[in-house]
């Protein structure tokens, strides 16, 4: 176990990229592009694969309701979808929030993609729930542990994480031009 988790950690922090916007993982089945020029070595970013990324930060959330007792909660591709334009949204429009400069939060969102969530808790019926985190370039450890961790240190991040209504999940990241690392996660 341990051995993998220093595998993972490896993969997530080897390499560089230039300094351009990613908010997708490379697919295995598109030509490379054309090598582009060296950057200087103050430039240089990690080369992330977001896909595993996300999945790993999906494995450690399950990891952490298990210990609590917590029923497992199964990835949802449509809200990976959902957090990934959010994260995309945040580098692009240059903000960390919630709420976008336009004034739309994770419901809004959630219903411009055509994706319904009803969950009763309490006799409340809540309509979804988003974490975010921000890691800087360079963190130098396993970016999945310190999101959750993160997150496990925040009393309302820990609630959407351990709260046994939600069944479903899901990650998307982005990484802007300065390699910040922006990770939304949506919940349903």
């Amino acid at each position: 176990m341990r051995r993998a988790a220093r595998f993972i950690s490896t993969l997530l922090i080897s390499g560089t990229f230039g300094a351009a916007l990613s908010c997708t993982s490379p697919s295995t089945n598109t030509p490379a592009p054309p090598a582009a020029p060296t950057v200087p070595a103050q430039k240089q970013l990690p080369q992330i694969d977001l896909s595993k990324l996300e999945r790993r930060i999906h494995d450690l959330i399950n990891t952490e309701r298990s210990k609590r007792g917590r029923p497992t909660i199964r990835w949802d591709d449509a809200l990976g979808r959902i957090a990934g334009k959010h994260s995309k949204d945040m580098v692009k429009n240059k903000y960390f929030g919630h709420i976008s400069p336009e004034g739309h939060d994770h419901t809004y969102r959630y219903m411009k993609a055509g994706y319904a969530c009803g969950v009763t808790v309490n006799g409340v019926l809540r309509r979804g729930a988003e974490n975010i985190y921000r890691l800087s370039p360079g963190a130098g450890e396993d970016l999945a542990d310190a999101a959750v961790r993160g997150w496990m240190a925040s009393d309302e991040d820990r609630e959407n994480l351990l709260s046994s209504p939600w069944a479903r999940e899901g990650i998307g990241i982005c990484i802007g031009p300065d390699g910040v690392i922006y990770i939304t996660l949506n919940f349903c």
